[in-house]
């Protein structure tokens, strides 16, 4: 412990500089920036375009099944009638209407 020499340090003024920062826009940071933009801007154009095929799609599939629900119930009250008519189904009245 004796033989450890003590350091001194001094502190250096040092001449002051001029720093020109730029602004964003400019060079490699201002590039990245605006291919950033433009990269999110047509992801958006894209996305935009695929979710208004899919809204398509899906108003027409909602068309084609209201089409066939109406066409389901119009056969399922066509067959009733049938089989009514034919004796394999009971009559309905208004009274068992009333009780349910």
């Amino acid at each position: 412990m004796a033989n450890k020499k003590k350091q001194e340090t001094a502190l250096v003024a040092v001449e002051p500089m001029e720093v020109e920062v730029l602004a964003p826009q400019s060079g490699a940071v201002g590039e990245f920036l605006a291919d950033t933009a433009n990269m999110f801007r047509a992801r958006g154009m894209r996305v935009k375009a695929l979710l208004g095929r899919i809204n398509e799609t899906g108003l027409q599939m909602e068309k084609m099944l209201r089409c066939a629900a109406d066409t389901m119930e119009a056969a399922q009250g066509t067959m009733e009638e049938d089989l009514r008519k034919q004796g394999l189904l009971p009559e309905i009245s208004s009274e068992e209407d009333d009780e349910q």
